[in-house]
């Protein structure tokens, strides 16, 4: 692992519990550059330590991250580009935990002070990201849109169960959906819906190859929903493993690059990712529907790629075949429903 270039750190997973777009609201006072809009940020968020409450202290701290991305070495000018416009800081506050303590030989009551966080990655002034824990994520949220009052609205990016279908259609027949994030393999996926030979939620964990997975291909024509896939990705060339989620993102340290990378560049590597995914999945929502959607063919493909596994399935789900049509708006008739 090469060596840590600056005194940016981070403890815990690199979950993002949390992607958001930011959206200026009527009247928006932001400045339109960066460098303008850290120091604006700054004045909008209180610091840490200086913002005492009843409950205890909560606040804001500024992350060096862009700083650190330029000292370091190791970081390609590929992932370099995560700097542009990129304003990091981290929400700490303060949550208390009554314990029991002996005081002059009594037994009491004592509130015991411990700091929870959770970091924000803001991608001027399109994109906003949190790393950390769920509840901390949601604190950091819900203090970071209250600062941000008046200027800007925080929309949580939720990933569609057309989303992750259309991911799947690429990965299946090798179309790369972005020139910079590559699909190298998917192995692992849950799918929910209404209770089959598999369950009414299917987790398929550390499979070959999802292509050839029969529970998900079933599942698809039974009427489940992808709602998570994960697998091999590739980032301007580095190799990350990840568990992309409807509302979240978990790159998986202990694999691919992001393992032999200090901390900085593994947060660069996350950045880049997800930059990706969320330009992905907007550029997506902007296709025709022919586009966005899978055509009748893809879905008897599916139904065939069963059968050549020796399992039967009665027939693809009018629902399915359906909502599909609809979607490209075809008539559902040409599709025998």
């Amino acid at each position: 692992m090469s060596p840590e270039p600056s005194d940016f750190d981070y403890q815990g997973h690199l979950v993002f519990n949390g992607l958001y777009k930011t959206e200026r609201t009527d009247g928006s006072d932001l400045p339109r550059a960066r460098s303008d809009a850290a120091g604006d940020l700054s004045e909008r968020l209180p610091d840490f330590d200086d913002n005492p409450t009843i409950g205890g202290r909560s606040g804001y701290v500024n992350l060096p991250l862009r700083e650190a991305i330029y000292d370091d070495d190791s970081i390609e000018d590929s992932l370099q580009g995560v700097t542009e416009s990129l304003i990091a800081r981290r929400y700490k506050y303060e949550k208390f935990k009554e314990q029991e303590a002996y005081y002059d030989g009594d037994r009491i009551q004592v509130d015991v002070p411990s700091v929870k966080d959770a970091d924000i990655y803001w991608r001027y002034d399109d994109y906003m990201y949190f790393r950390g824990a769920k509840g901390d994520v949601k604190e950091a949220k819900s203090q970071t849109q209250r600062a941000l009052s008046g200027s800007t609205q925080l929309r949580q990016i939720q990933l569609e169960e057309e989303f992750f279908l259309w991911l799947f259609k690429q990965y299946i027949e090798n179309n790369q959906p972005s020139s910079n994030l590559e699909i190298r393999r998917l192995t692992d996926t849950t799918l929910t819906g209404t209770r089959d030979v598999f369950g009414q939620e299917t987790d398929v964990n550390a499979s070959s190859d999802l292509e050839y997975c029969v529970p998900l291909l079933a599942g698809i024509l039974r009427d489940k929903s992808i709602s998570m896939v994960e697998g091999n990705f590739r980032i301007h060339g580095n190799s990350v493993r990840a568990e992309v989620g409807r509302k979240r993102v978990y790159v998986k340290a202990s694999k691919g690059d992001i393992r032999t990378s200090n901390k900085v560049r593994r947060i660069a590597l996350c950045l880049a990712f997800i930059d990706e995914l969320v330009e992905m999945h907007e550029s997506w929502r902007d296709l025709d529907p022919q586009d966005r959607y899978p055509p009748f063919e893809f879905f008897r493909e599916l139904y065939e790629a069963c059968e050549s596994q020796e399992v039967t399935i009665d027939r693809i789900s009018d629902n399915v075949l359906t909502k599909y049509a609809n979607l490209r708006n075809e008539d559902p008739s040409d599709w025998g429903v």
